[in-house]
């Protein structure tokens, strides 16, 4: 009955879906909201069964990524808040995880094929990624402890990326423990 408030569609234009992540001191329940627009769910659907192929599970960007530094147990669940970037050509990927839990997940539109070329960019790329921080912060009055960033982000852009960010990064691989059969 609230989801008006965080989604700016109409129910009936999006596929929902949510996990309870804990409560506030005064018992209110707070929730991970992923809404994707029905269409474009459709249409995916579609071109994977164009391509005769049969898919079982759609996830978000953002859980995906979630999804891969867990399978692949980069950090021991040590309860400390931490940060799981995913820089891509276009996109920038951004999560706080908490206890094999995903609290916050935000896309930010700037990638590698931008900061590769302007260092000015790489900071303003570090600054959104310190204000998704921020606010998971705010909301949950704790803070990220430490950055894992997978993706196309030249490994000699990691130092001056920690340095803006003003937290220590990894760099980890989401591929690591997958296993291709034939």
């Amino acid at each position: 009955f609230e989801l008006e408030r965080y989604i700016p569609y109409k129910e009936s234009e999006v596929i929902l879906d949510y996990q309870l992540v804990g409560e506030t001191q005064d018992k209110k329940i707070r929730l991970l909201i992923v809404a994707a627009r029905r269409n474009l769910i459709q249409a995916l659907i579609a071109s994977y069964r164009q391509a005769e192929l049969h898919p079982v599970l759609i996830d978000a960007g953002g859980f995906a990524v979630c999804n891969a530094f867990f399978f692949n147990q980069i950090h021991k669940n040590t309860g400390e808040a931490i940060g799981v970037i995913h820089i891509a050509k276009e996109l920038t990927v951004v999560n706080v995880l908490k206890q094999n839990t995903g609290y916050f997940s935000m896309d930010i539109s700037m990638g590698e094929s931008q900061v590769q070329s302007d260092a000015a960019l790489l900071v303003d790329l570090a600054n959104e990624v310190r204000y998704s921080f921020d606010y998971y912060e705010s909301q949950w009055s704790d803070s990220v402890k430490r950055v894992y960033v997978s993706g196309r982000l030249s490994p000699s852009l990691l130092e001056p990326f920690q340095k803006a960010l003003g937290l220590e990064a990894s760099f980890w691989d989401p591929t690591l423990a997958f296993e291709i059969g034939e």
